[in-house]
C-alpha cells in the first residue's frame, strides 16, 4: 500500500514540476474562465471571458463609432485591453498542445474586430438610432 501512495505522491510532484515549467514559459495547458480567447474558432464566441469581454466592447462602441481618425480608434482598442488585463484577464492563443499570451497588438485587433462585429450586428438590428 506505501507504494502505490508514494508512486502517485511523485507522480503529482512531477505533474505539478510539468506544470509550473510550462507556465513559467508563458504556455498554457488550458484558459482560466476570465481569459479571452483570440482565433477564429466559432467556439470561443461563447467563450465565459470572451462574452464578458462584450459587454465592455458594447460600452464602447458608441465611442467608437462616432471616432473617423484610425489612430483613435486604435487607443480605444488599446485602452479596452489594458482595462481588460488590469481585471486579471490574458489574451490567449491556442497553439498545438497550449495557449500563450498574445502581445498587445494581437490583443487590440481582437478588441476593435469585436467592436466591429457588435456594431455591425447593432446597427441591423437598429440599436443605435
Amino acid at each position: 500500500m506505501g507504494g502505490y501512495i508514494n508512486d502517485n505522491r511523485e507522480k503529482e510532484a512531477r505533474l505539478k514540476l510539468d506544470f509550473d515549467a510550462m507556465v513559467a514559459q508563458g504556455r498554457f495547458p488550458y484558459p482560466s474562465p476570465k481569459d479571452i480567447l483570440v482565433g477564429n474558432s466559432r467556439q470561443y464566441h461563447g467563450y465565459s471571458g470572451n462574452l464578458e469581454m462584450n459587454q465592455h466592447v458594447q460600452q464602447m462602441a458608441e465611442d467608437y463609432g462616432m471616432t473617423e481618425d484610425q489612430l483613435d480608434k486604435t487607443i480605444l482598442s488599446m485602452l479596452l485591453v489594458k482595462t481588460l488585463q488590469e481585471e486579471g484577464r490574458r489574451f490567449l492563443q491556442r497553439t498545438e498542445d497550449h495557449w500563450i499570451v498574445v502581445d498587445d497588438q494581437v490583443a487590440a485587433r481582437k478588441v476593435a474586430q469585436a467592436v466591429r462585429t457588435w456594431r455591425k450586428k447593432a446597427t441591423d438590428e437598429s440599436v443605435f438610432v
